[in-house]
């Protein structure tokens, strides 16, 4: 049996900066029934243009981690995409009612999500919007795109979870060991991926990943997750990116 290891780092965006606006992503990891069970992570980007997109992207996060756990404990199979659509309607409820609690609009709740789920020998993704989860399957050192951004018919426009009539949802089950992975929101995409050939950037995906499979750290790397912030917040990354940043790496 195999142990999980893995950092999470999530930064404010020199743009909100600038202007003062909080840090509109969000992120949740855990693992269920440590050390060798899955490995359950949930990333989200609220909608700049929705005042409470980050307060929606937190929200998605730990209710899909929530699910996970229950989901889980009752049942140590996957989910269903019956089952995630059934989350997701329960989601969107709740949603309404807070928009409803706070006098404000459905669409004002607007955020992405990735939810994960890594097993030993296989796994699920599920992908609203933008952002990417990349990764190296069995024995392969190469990366491969398990759920690619979905951009919407404008520029700088994505899906949400808030969308009518319904979510444009990407459901992937993944028949394989994934080895090592990276689940990241839109702030780090023209890093690492690479958009001319649709796949990820070898060099940004290799570099980020060794300091965690060199340490080797069972379970949370709590010091290279705040190396991982520093870095996310260094001039190297923000003079190639001014959105806000979150990324999970992963390895098994």
């Amino acid at each position: 049996m195999s142990q999980w290891s893995w950092a999470s780092a999530s930064t404010l965006g020199t743009s909100h900066a600038r202007t003062g606006a909080k840090k509109q992503d969000a992120v949740r990891c855990f693992q269920f029934a440590p050390p060798t069970g899955p490995l359950v992570v949930a990333i989200a980007d609220g909608a700049g243009s929705a005042s409470m997109g980050g307060p929606a992207a937190a929200l998605v996060c730990r209710r899909f981690t929530s699910f996970c756990a229950d989901s889980l404990t009752a049942n140590r199979k996957l989910p269903s995409e019956d089952a995630i659509w059934a989350w997701l309607d329960d989601t969107r409820d709740v949603i309404r009612r807070a928009a409803l609690v706070r006098g404000v609009a459905f669409r004002e709740f607007s955020t992405t999500l990735i939810g994960v789920i890594a097993r030993e020998h296989d796994g699920l993704i599920i992908h609203i919007g933008d952002g990417a989860v990349v990764a190296t399957l069995a024995d392969s050192p190469a990366w491969t795109a398990l759920s690619w951004p979905k951009h919407g018919e404008y520029a700088s426009t994505t899906y949400f979870v808030t969308d009518e009539p319904a979510p444009n949802l990407q459901f992937s089950l993944i028949d394989a060991p994934i080895r090592r992975f990276a689940a990241f929101t839109d702030g780090l995409e023209r890093l690492a991926l690479d958009f001319a050939s649709r796949t990820p950037f070898r060099p940004f995906c290799d570099g980020m990943i060794a300091p965690l499979i060199n340490r080797g750290v069972p379970g949370c790397d709590t010091e290279l997750s705040h190396q991982l912030k520093e870095y996310l917040c260094s001039e190297k990354v923000n003079s190639r990116t001014d959105d806000d940043k979150t990324i999970v790496l992963a390895s098994q």
